[in-house]
């Protein structure tokens, strides 16, 4: 029985308040970043190589591993001295050929996810990682939120019927129009100019979209509707995070090639420096 829209949204409020330890913790800086992001990778392992394994159960701990194994990798390439970004992607690459031979036909959306954790870990140990981070987060948020909204609202044209019947154009354009009118106040920080900003949350959003229906691809060809029960009202946290599976690369691989810059925000104090 599918619940009506306020009791769904009763459930999504209650989902959310099930990230404010998580949140809290990626927040604090420091150690507790670091575990916060832990986890969250935990989680997502988790549940990815439970999802798996329901086409092969016996590879489902080698694909987990390997997927959290990609976020201290990530951390790794930052913390220690010596080992370039080249390096570490190039490690896991070979790690993750090395695991596709074995499971071909999730190596797409597997490659997503281990790209997805390496990046979290990377970011979070930059100067103003988080805070780039927890901007994304706001507007991949905001475009979640618009786009069930303006979808319910105004109905209209199928975005892609075949792997997500509910999702329309009118929400997928309400998602951005929030994304982006959502994180243009930071332009008071002075962190980011206004275009920027503006590209920046249209991006955000449409990247998040494409990582949503991609993991809808994936439960559809699996035959469950969420990836787990684990959060009332979201499923599980493959389903709240699937936009940061082709959000988080593209923005690690923007800020390695130096093209976009990282606050310049003191975590700890919440103050610039």
């Amino acid at each position: 029985m599918v619940p009506a829209p306020s009791h769904e949204l009763k459930y999504r409020i209650l989902g959310s308040l099930l990230f404010l330890p998580i949140l809290i913790l990626f927040s604090s800086g420091g150690m507790l970043t670091m575990l916060g992001g832990g986890l969250l990778s935990a989680g997502i392992s988790y549940e990815f190589s439970t999802l798996v394994g329901r086409k092969d159960g016996g590879q489902r701990h080698i694909i987990g591993s390997l997927a959290f194994t990609s976020y201290l990798l990530g951390m790794i390439t930052f913390i220690v001295e010596g080992i370039s970004m080249s390096e570490a992607v190039g490690l896991l690459a070979i790690s993750y050929l090395a695991v596709f031979i074995i499971i071909k036909q999730f190596g797409f959306i597997l490659f997503l996810v281990m790209a997805c954790l390496f990046s979290l870990g990377y970011l979070i140990n930059m100067p103003g990682g988080v805070i780039l981070i927890l901007l994304v987060a706001l507007a991949i948020s905001a475009s979640d939120i618009g786009a069930y909204f303006s979808g319910r609202l105004i109905g209209g044209a199928k975005l892609a019927p075949h792997i997500s019947p509910s999702k329309t154009w009118s929400g997928s354009c309400g998602g951005v129009v929030a994304a982006v009118f959502t994180i243009l106040p930071v332009i008071a920080l002075e962190i980011y100019p206004v275009v920027t900003l503006i590209v920046g949350g249209a991006v955000i959003a449409v990247l998040s979209q494409i990582g949503d229906l991609i993991e809808s691809h994936l439960k559809r060809r699996l035959g469950v509707k969420d990836s787990s029960r684990l959060i009332p009202g979201h499923g599980g946290f493959l389903d709240r995070f699937d936009g940061y599976l082709t959000v988080l690369p593209v923005l690690a691989v923007l800020v390695a090639a130096d093209l976009v810059g990282l606050p310049d925000i003191d975590l700890n104090i919440m103050s610039f420096r």
